[in-house]
């Protein structure tokens, strides 16, 4: 039977909408689009105080990069049940290197 991933406090989506998801990961905070968040979001996701970068992905362009509007370290970590993860942004695209919606699965192999 199939389960949802629980049991993570490091990561946590804040909020979603306008094509767009607002996640925390551990203290770091990032927006990057999520083309299935196609509802309204909530409140102005880039207002959110504590953003720390949001990528900037706009159809028809071909620069697509991070913008940073607060420092912080470029390579962070989050954990997850004895398990820690290291993460940094993608260059030219907006991945952070985890997938966490995949934790039930490696629930299973730990």
């Amino acid at each position: 039977m199939p389960h949802i991933a629980e049991g993570w406090k490091d990561y946590n989506i804040i909020a979603t909408g306008d094509g767009y998801k607002l996640e925390r990961w551990g203290q770091v905070y990032l927006l990057r689009p999520d083309p299935q968040a196609i509802w309204e979001a909530p409140f102005d996701l880039f207002s959110y105080p504590k953003l720390h970068a949001y990528y900037r992905a706009e159809a028809g362009k071909k620069e697509e990069k991070w913008v940073i509007l607060k420092p912080f370290r470029e390579e962070f970590t989050v954990q997850r049940r004895g398990l820690t993860f290291h993460l940094k942004l993608s260059k030219n695209f907006k991945h952070t290197g985890l997938f966490p919606e995949q934790a039930a699965n490696w629930d299973d192999i730990i």
